[in-house]
């Protein structure tokens, strides 16, 4: 039985709680500046880079709802959900610590969890078994037995449920000479082949990184690879998807657009629609032997090269863009091996601006990544790799503490079904009025979109002053088009492919179950959803996987959750009539 006192505590405490993680707050120092995170008794405030260039990624490792750190070759540390990191674990090998080292991120075989691949000093695949349990499977994959990189990327190349993969190896940089490798893995009969006949492929370069993103739109995603010659022009490899186009797994290597034409030193391809206008543009970090470029798209891939505070010729090597501040466009971070991080806000109209006293770090740092580590709806920075001129102690999380201020935002976590869960290649859009007037913003998932790292994969919006979503419409991979009208600003909502909104995390405790910690069950209110017939119940987590499932003869009042992990969910229950309701609990 629940005492009314014990109902009473349990309302406070979720209220509370779901105060905090939802409402975008002023920093406690006013300051508007980012804090690195300096908690004495967790791991995460001591750790240091363990090579010049090394990745930093951001991802939800055991689906409780909050963003993990993965800093390659192996380290992850473990969000609490109570603003620590105490939990210091890795991936279950024991890399050789070369001077470059990246990681990739999703969920490679669909079974509701993150895998990783790993670019190193002999590189590897791992599958999450569940909540961030690894095994290691690269023997799956025999030319990675000697196969050394720089960075990977995973995307999906032919469109089904089953990832693909990319390594690039950069001549001279690794010992045993290799061209670049490029996996795809087919669900029909379980293979993994290599893909060649490209220049990537069948050649020795400088390759750096591979990125995988559907820069046209068309449904299908494509492959741009960094081939910094570090220092002097040269020829980076793009390649068009013709998959929509003749139905087949093909590559087509770009030659018309503007930034296949040029010659550059290139380190990260960033595609994002800084401008608002419904398309990807490019910002592509150079090294010295070439300036960093921003293509503006003027539509249907024609391009030009919009002059801005961070187009210099210099050691770059990430750009990582987020709305930091909420107010409706992305703004950029910029990584230097010799020099400090830079913050560039989007001011409009092309207009960029340094702000010095915001984000950077002492020194250089290699790889930048973000995303909202404490849910308060602000995106804060991962960094790692010491670069040339770099402290290693600079690695670690820098916490956003009033660069939004009190701007709207929302998030979505989108879990594709006829595709790959992780909703490679999806772009959201949304509709909102910002100042008086509508405003569009579009985002693309997916998971290699910053130098040997990624971002989370959980879609960010700043939303200014705006007071709801007029509108918000998703085209998944599939071809699927999904619009939802009308929704609420400063949540964070779970889709799932062609299903309605969930909305995971908000104020108020009406919606939300009461779960006792003293019985490990979650209490059902009473619903005027029909009370006849058998009832069948459902537990989804946050990334769209079921753990629960049971039918019942009559309305249950408690479900037993002891054997869940801590984290949250959605609780759906129906009854023979087809009479639904949903609610949303947390286990903590």
């Amino acid at each position: 039985m629940y005492s009314s006192t014990m109902l009473k505590s349990a309302e406070c405490l979720l209220c509370a709680l779901f105060i905090f993680i939802v409402l975008a707050t002023n920093s406690v120092s006013g300051q508007g500046q980012w804090r690195k995170y300096d908690n004495p008794n967790d791991d995460l405030t001591y750790y240091v880079s363990q090579t010049n260039y090394a990745g930093a990624s951001i991802i939800d490792i055991n689906n409780d709802g909050y963003s993990d750190i993965f800093f390659a070759p192996k380290t992850i540390f473990l969000n609490d959900g109570k603003g620590n990191f105490p939990t210091q674990s890795g991936l279950p090998y024991n890399p050789v610590i070369a001077a470059a080292t990246g990681g990739s991120w999703a969920d490679i075989d669909n079974d509701g969890d993150m895998d990783c691949i790993v670019a190193t000093f002999r590189c590897r695949v791992f599958m999450n078994l569940s909540g961030g349990i690894f095994a290691d499977s690269t023997s799956r994959y025999p030319y990675l037995n000697n196969y050394h990189a720089f960075g990977c990327a995973i995307g999906d190349m032919d469109g089904d449920k089953q990832l693909d993969l990319s390594f690039a190896h950069a001549n001279t940089f690794h010992p045993n000479p290799q061209p670049g490798l490029l996996v795809i893995r087919k669900e029909k009969d379980n293979s993994a082949r290599k893909i060649q006949g490209h220049h990537f492929t069948d050649e020795l370069g400088t390759y750096t990184v591979p990125y995988w993103s559907d820069y046209d739109m068309d449904g299908d995603l494509d492959l741009f690879v960094a081939s910094g010659p570090a220092g002097k022009p040269g020829k980076d490899f793009c390649y068009k998807s013709l998959r929509k186009e003749l139905g087949k797994d093909s590559l087509l290597e770009l030659e018309d657009e503007l930034f296949a034409q040029q010659l550059q030193d290139g380190q990260c391809y960033n595609f994002i629609d800084y401008d608002n206008d419904g398309d990807l543009d490019l910002c592509l970090t150079n090294y010295f032997g070439v300036q960093t470029r921003l293509y503006k798209n003027l539509g249907n891939q024609v391009y030009k090269i919009v002059s801005t505070p961070f187009s210099q010729a210099s050691t770059n090597l990430a750009n990582c863009w987020g709305d930091y501040d909420n107010d409706g466009d992305m703004d950029v971070v910029i990584t230097n091996d010799n020099q400090i991080t830079m913050y560039y806000r989007n001011d409009g109209n092309d207009v960029f601006t340094y702000l010095s006293d915001n984000f950077s770090t002492s020194s250089a740092i290699c790889s930048v990544s973000n995303g909202d580590m404490d849910n308060d709806g602000d995106l804060d920075i991962v960094v790692n790799g010491k670069g040339n001129n770099g402290s290693e102690e600079n690695a670690g999380l820098y916490l956003n503490e009033g660069i939004a201020g009190n701007n709207s935002w929302a998030q979505f976590s989108l879990k594709a079904i006829a595709t790959n869960s992780t909703a490679l290649g999806t772009f959201v859009m949304i509709y909102a009025k910002i100042n008086g007037v509508q405003i569009k913003q579009l985002r693309e998932v997916n998971v290699q979109n910053t130098f040997q790292g990624q971002n989370s994969t959980r879609v960010h919006f700043g939303l200014g002053n705006a007071k709801e979503i007029d509108s918000v419409v998703i085209l998944w991979q599939s071809g699927m088009k999904q619009n939802i009208n009308s929704i609420a600003v400063n949540r964070i909502y779970t889709i799932m492919e062609g299903e309605k909104v969930s909305k995971v995390y908000e104020s108020g405790t009406d919606a939300i179950l009461i779960y006792d910690t003293g019985t490990e069950t979650v209490k059902i209110p009473k619903t005027d959803k029909g009370e006849y017939g058998m009832y069948q119940v459902s537990i989804i987590n946050i990334m769209g996987k079921e753990m629960y499932h049971n039918n019942f003869e009559q309305y249950p009042e408690t479900i037993n959750v002891n054997d869940l992990p801590n984290g949250y969910y959605i609780l759906l229950i129906k009854n023979n009539a087809g009479i639904s309701d949903s609610f949303v609990f947390i286990k903590y």
